[in-house]
């Protein structure tokens, strides 16, 4: 399976090398302007960024919303269609709803933990309580977020997120 590195282009985007293959455009507006950026045998690709919610409605709307910014988008209705494609392919970042039937958001982070799985998680949610937003960032979330959703938040949590995920070199 081909490693991707997520890095920071330009004022706080943030996007992953994809090694042996030509450069091409960095499509990250609003993160960063549009522009060719050269690297030699590397090709940039905007982040791969997952959606796990139980309403296709919010999955369909988040997916859109991230589309317009040029962020690739993959949608799942639960933590097994979630792992399977897991198995086959890479992500970059994990939206994930809090409140959903049979396996809620941190149950989803800590299934993942423990199948090895290491993805930086966005959590959101429509019910917050409370020490809810302690409550997710303590069990592993990186950012967090309420809903309705504003498209400023949302990026900022995913660059703070993929920000907090990479190791230092």
């Amino acid at each position: 399976m081909m490693q991707f590195l997520p890095i920071a282009v330009g004022p706080g985007a943030l996007v992953r090398l994809k090694s042996n293959v030509a450069a091409r455009q960095l499509p990250l507006s609003p993160m960063v302007s549009k522009r060719h950026l050269c690297v030699s045998a590397m090709e940039i690709v905007p982040l791969r960024i997952a959606i796990l919610d139980d309403d296709q409605s919010v999955r369909l709307a988040i997916s859109r919303l991230l589309k317009a910014c040029h962020l690739e988008t993959e949608t799942f209705a639960n933590c097994k269609e979630l792992l399977n494609f897991l198995k086959r392919d890479v992500l970059d970042c994990l939206v994930l709803d809090l409140q959903m039937p049979g396996m809620n958001g941190i149950d989803v982070m800590r299934h993942l933990g423990q199948r090895g799985v290491v993805l930086p998680v966005v959590i959101m949610t429509a019910h917050d309580g409370p020490g809810t937003r302690e409550t997710c960032l303590s069990a592993g979330a990186l950012g967090y977020v309420r809903k309705p959703l504003d498209v400023e938040t949302l990026l900022h949590a995913i660059r703070e997120a993929m920000t907090a995920s990479r190791p230092t070199l």
